[in-house]
């Protein structure tokens, strides 16, 4: 049984890598198709290009490509096993489903478990590094229920941001000397920015702190609307609050922060969902590409097995993205 285990195991990790590299080079050539110009300004050389398509694979193709690799894999080796007739003298001899199915769902697990670290320690950070050389801006960070950047003599917190209307909830804005002192400190329920960069703050608190000779309590005034010239950092930067660059931690954080405050958080909760439904579908997605692959036995032709996957596998996505879709807008849990 243990050398059967190594032999199944021994494939299927075989095929997993032979898979991801060929997956891994055709979206290499896509990149260069159809991106050369965003590869070359990356970085100087053969370097940026290399940094670049990290980064892509990284932040955009990983959790599409690890889920997909391990189920071709897992069918691959159920489908070879019955097409040579080993699945046939393995029922002969007396073993089960089991001795098959095991080695490799033990295989599917372990994958997951590493999509999930990887996933939190190396995907995160990449999606923050291509939002941040995408936008030439600062990413903003999230921190205490809220999204924080600094830039110059700015700081700025926003509790949530919506670039399709331009619009800032819950604003915190603090302005520097050059000495680093604080000059003012703002504090609105909502603000608004439009394409010059002229922001619109309402229902504002400010507070003006003096310094030196001129030192004493700050002034408070409050404002029911007040422009400002925000044009740092460019590009609209404050405004992109992206969600999909938090840990697991921050996200349930920042999903319980919009609870908090009464908004909908349909979108955070299906993207909560799909992260996790990311490392859960490798070892779903395993289970069910072994009785796909051992079915060969009967079908007696590889080509008809590889068909049923790819419907399968299709299938499994499509149902995803609708349930994706209902979770959206707050159809579905």
């Amino acid at each position: 049984m243990r050398t059967l285990s190594r032999y199944l195991v021994a494939r299927f990790v075989q095929l997993f890598f032979v898979i991801t590299f060929i997956a891994v080079a055709s979206i290499t050539i896509v990149e260069l198709l159809l991106n050369l110009d965003a590869m070359l300004a990356w970085g100087d050389g053969w370097r940026g290009a290399l940094g670049y398509l990290a980064v892509r694979l990284a932040s955009e193709y990983a959790s599409y490509i690890v889920p997909v690799t391990a189920f071709l894999a897992a069918f691959l080796t159920a489908a070879l096993l019955a097409w040579a007739h080993e699945w046939t003298a393995m029922k002969t001899g007396g073993l089960a489903l089991a001795a098959v199915a095991a080695p490799l769902l033990g295989c599917g697990a372990v994958r997951a478990l590493a999509m999930a670290l990887f996933h939190e320690g190396v995907v995160v950070e990449a999606r923050r590094a291509w939002t941040e050389a995408r936008d030439d801006a600062p990413m903003l960070r999230f921190r205490s229920g809220a999204f924080w950047v600094h830039r110059s003599g700015w700081i700025l917190r926003v509790a949530d941001a919506d670039e399709a209307t331009g619009s800032l909830t819950d604003v915190r804005i603090f302005e520097r000397d050059d000495d680093g002192a604080l000059r003012r400190s703002i504090a609105a329920a909502s603000a608004s920015i439009d394409d010059t960069e002229r922001w619109t703050l309402h229902q504002a608190r400010v507070r003006e702190y003096a310094h030196g000779t001129q030192a004493g309590p700050p002034r408070l005034r409050t404002v029911a609307r007040l422009e400002l010239e925000m044009a740092d950092p460019p590009e609209r930067a404050w405004l992109r609050a992206d969600a999909t660059a938090l840990s697991l931690g921050r996200l349930r954080e920042y999903i319980a922060a919009r609870e908090a405050r009464g908004s909908d958080v349909g979108p955070q909760r299906a993207l909560l969902h799909a992260r996790i439904t990311d490392w859960l579908a490798i070892p779903l997605l395993v289970a069910l590409a072994i009785p796909i692959g051992l079915a060969t036995e009967r079908t007696r032709s590889l080509g008809r097995s590889a068909a049923i996957a790819t419907a399968a596998i299709a299938g499994f996505y499509a149902l995803r993205s609708v349930a994706m879709a209902l979770a959206v807008q707050s159809v579905a849990p």
